[in-house]
């Protein structure tokens, strides 16, 4: 068998699968006569079990009809190895190595003939998120609280800056209320307002997200979710701290039913631009929107008067080739906030935001 191209798609568990183009040949390393033109050249997996062996040890003429069917965790190889190459982890590229994580060891064998080798690799660790312990906290020139040590360098923002200079009022600041074992002093809070100016008023729901608020626009605003992330691997989902209370909404297009609270994470290709007075600049944060690779999304009624521990697995977008680049991740304590709409009584707690590995 030789190797002559590789095709590049995702399994389940959102990790790159080499399926590797074969033809087979015979010992003298001509090709095989006897097999029909369709069996001669293939798709060929390369597989790791769950120990973290690399295996290309299949029978060729089970494998046939069974490749279709193969899936998990792989490898990506370089596509012109040769029968008799010794596999090494430089065999491998930089890109599988990342996404895998941990240490790694690299063995196969054929019985008609050998790849061998065995390597450890140590591989770079998933990147987590700056700030999402909500330690540093500061104010900017506009009266804003931010999430931040230094209000013109964020990474987190807030919907403060509109409310704050509209009507005198900070939606989300720093609280010394944190769970017991956290390891820092204070997590951030939120709470929804209706937001009055010369007696015209609009619902504000409480909000921290990844991103920055770019300008007021009348009673609403301008705000571009999304900033740039280094991802090293892949992560398996999100997870944070938190407590709520979800109100009878009493404010809004409609004024029955319970709030919700709402926390989404998109891993993307891009920044999200949205002004909270047009509805068609808002996106769905789910991968069936362009540019939105990977989304985790919790949405719920349910308050929680105790901290709790919340983790949101992500969805990946099927046959995965592009590395996303930008991390946009929102809290709200209230979840129709977009369309004006929600309670006065709704409130969240936040803290220790990390990413599951």
């Amino acid at each position: 068998s030789t190797a002559e191209g590789n095709m590049i798609t995702v399994d389940e568990n959102g990790l790159y699968v080499a399926y590797v183009n074969q033809a087979f040949l015979n010992k003298d390393k001509e090709p095989m006569k006897g097999i029909s033109k369709e069996a001669k050249e293939y798709l060929f997996p390369t597989e790791i079990d769950t120990a973290g062996t690399f295996h290309l040890t299949h029978d060729i003429s089970r494998d046939v009809l069974l490749v279709q069917k193969r899936r998990g965790y792989a490898m990506l190889m370089s596509s012109d190895m040769k029968v008799g190459d010794e596999l090494k982890c430089s065999s491998i590229t930089d890109e599988a190595k990342s996404l895998l994580g941990g240490k790694v060891k690299a063995t196969a064998t054929y019985s008609d003939f050998k790849i061998v080798g065995e390597e450890q690799v140590t591989t770079p660790a998933g990147t987590q998120i700056p700030a999402a312990g909500f330690e540093s906290w500061s104010t900017a020139s506009d009266k804003a609280v931010c999430p931040a040590a230094d209000p013109y360098a964020l990474y987190w923002d807030t919907g403060n800056h509109a409310t704050a200079g509209l009507v005198g009022e900070q939606l989300t600041t720093s609280s010394t209320d944190v769970r017991s074992g956290a390891t820092g002093t204070y997590s951030a809070y939120m709470r929804s307002i209706k937001a009055a100016v010369m007696g015209i008023g609009k619902f504000a729901a409480g909000n921290l997200f990844v991103g920055r608020f770019v300008a007021i626009d009348g009673m609403g605003g301008i705000v571009e979710f999304g900033r740039p992330f280094d991802f090293t691997a892949r992560p398996k989902a999100i997870r944070f701290w938190m407590k709520n209370n979800e109100g009878t909404i009493n404010e809004g297009s409609h004024t029955s039913g319970t709030d919700l609270g709402k926390v989404y994470c998109c891993l993307t290709d891009r920044n999200f631009t949205v002004n909270t007075n047009k509805e068609e600049t808002l996106f769905a944060p789910t991968i069936a929107t362009e540019g939105i690779l990977a989304s985790a999304v919790w949405e719920s009624t349910e308050s929680h008067s105790e901290w709790t521990l919340i983790e949101i697995p992500f969805e990946y977008r099927e046959n995965l080739t592009t590395k996303p680049t930008t991390l946009v991740l929102t809290f709200t304590c209230s979840g129709y906030g977009d369309y004006f709409t929600g309670s006065t009584n709704s409130w969240m707690y936040v803290d220790d935001v990390e990413f599951v590995y």
